[in-house]
């Protein structure tokens, strides 16, 4: 999905239909490991989109896929490399934020572990208005150099301007364990803490696992670890011991964040799956873990944000705040289940989730064809039947929209879910100017529910441009 800012030209119609088929055509060519070929499409598309944090992800990992056996000095890339920052700066002094953003990408395509271009990058962003862009490029140089200073500083600043205190906080806190004379990144640990605590107000014991998130203070709490059951405890030194035994096999990092996230060791956890990625080369299943952790976090930071709003509604920087999580963690959920589904092409639940983040994201067609195949699994298929009907109502196709909704309504047996659909129906049926099928499926709601969604009012409309269809609706 498109993260669109103030300042950004939004991409036509166009550009987001060519933007999709060529994203489509770089997932077929990953998978057949015409890998060139992909990563050329993939900065197409950033190109068309370069909000579009899916198509970044995308390119990222076909790089890595592409030069998964290769070790960082491999990359130094001389001259040629120096040429190329060179122009770079200059493109970001001249305040050519898209050239830069897609240089960027063309250099972090030859040599993926580059430093400078990254931070180059995220100055681009955050000045072209695309902090999540920012955020994004940063982290994924994070993996490749845990302990850069420079990374973690400008990642940490730019959290902190989103608001996003609770990771701004780990960032910093790597930036003084690092550097251990920096003043600036214990002061903004302490000072950040404070405004967090009060952002999310005096949370009782069960909600203090957000600590998770935020990280533990240095030398203010003793490590959760000291406090698990000992079952558990047990069972994470068999883990550690499994890892040390053999670095390279991915599963027992996955099961020791699974575990250290059920004890609300959530840093924990992550050091863990950062630790595994560098020993097994980016293994997939890791990745998809990290992937799972990472929008656990950015969940956290929406339902802190929520609470916020609630209490004062009035503030539009919350509001713009929980607008910008929400679509974070969509982007991030699609392309989480997106490259589930492709792992697991027959679990028809993956498909259906897929289906729905593509719903979620307005890319109906891609939706409908996901929908379509998980419908085969007789215990998704009701679900599917409404879904597929939404998919189509969007892409102004009547009649299969209410063939959809119909065969839902008939294996419907929750009188809200018959409510809903009959609604659906009305809606669509006055969509497409069929008022009399709009008055019949507003009638049938109206004998469940005479009040639910002032079915009332727009039955009398409805009745209305039928006698007279010159009437304004």
């Amino acid at each position: 999905m498109s993260l669109i800012h103030a300042g950004i030209p939004e991409p036509s119609a166009e550009q987001r239909r060519s933007a999709t088929q060529l994203a489509e055509r770089a997932r077929q060519a990953v998978n057949t490991f015409n890998l060139d070929y992909a990563i050329d499409l993939l900065q197409t598309c950033c190109r068309l989109d370069p909000a579009n944090l899916i198509y970044r992800k995308s390119l990222r990992q076909a790089v890595r896929l592409k030069y998964r056996t290769r070790s960082p000095s491999f990359w130094r890339g001389g001259l040629r490399i120096w040429w190329s920052r060179w122009r770079l700066r200059k493109a970001l002094a001249a305040q050519r934020f898209a050239a830069v953003l897609e240089s960027g990408e063309a250099i972090l395509s030859r040599y993926p572990w580059d430093t400078a271009t990254p931070l180059l990058m995220a100055q681009a962003a955050e000045a072209w208005g695309l902090p999540e862009v920012g955020i994004f490029v940063l982290d994924q140089a994070r993996i490749d150099h845990p302990r850069h200073l420079g990374i973690h500083r400008q990642m940490a600043m730019l959290l902190e301007k989103q608001g996003r205190f609770m990771q701004a906080i780990r960032h910093w806190q790597e930036v003084a364990r690092l550097d251990p004379a920096d003043a600036q990144a214990a002061r903004k640990v302490k000072d950040l803490a404070a405004v967090s605590t009060i952002q999310s107000g005096q949370y009782d014991e069960k909600t203090r696992g957000e600590e998770g998130v935020m990280g533990r203070l240095p030398g203010t709490e003793e490590s959760n670890s000291t406090q698990a059951k000992p079952a558990i405890k047990l069972k994470i030194e068999g883990l550690r011991k499994k890892i040390a035994a053999d670095p390279r096999q991915p599963q027992p990092y996955v099961q020791l964040a699974k575990v250290l996230q059920e004890s609300d060791q959530w840093e924990d956890a992550r050091t863990v799956l950062e630790r595994g990625l560098a020993d097994t080369h980016q293994h997939f299943d890791l990745r998809l873990a990290m992937e799972s952790l990472e929008i656990e976090f950015f969940r956290r930071d929406l339902r802190l944000c929520q609470e916020q709003q609630k209490q004062d509604p009035s503030l539009p920087e919350i509001r713009q705040q929980v607008v910008r999580l929400q679509k974070e963690i969509l982007a991030r959920e699609l392309a989480f289940y997106r490259h589930q589904a492709d792992l697991m092409p027959k679990d028809m639940t993956l498909r259906f989730e897929l289906g729905v983040r593509l719903w979620q994201s307005r890319l109906h067609e891609e939706a409908t064809a996901e929908f379509l195949l998980a419908s085969k699994d007789p215990s998704l298929r009701d679900r599917c039947q409404i879904y597929l009907g939404h998919c189509f109502r969007a892409r102004r196709n009547w009649p299969l929209a209410r063939k959809h909704y119909e065969q839902a309504l008939a294996h419907a047996t929750a009188v809200d879910d018959m409510k809903h659909l009959l609604f659906c129906l009305a809606q669509a049926a006055a969509e497409h100017s069929d008022w009399p099928m709009a008055v019949q499926f507003g009638a049938e709601l109206a004998e469940l529910d005479e009040n639910h969604e002032d079915i009332g009012t727009l039955l009398s409309q409805w009745k209305q441009h039928i006698s007279d269809p010159t009437v304004a609706l």
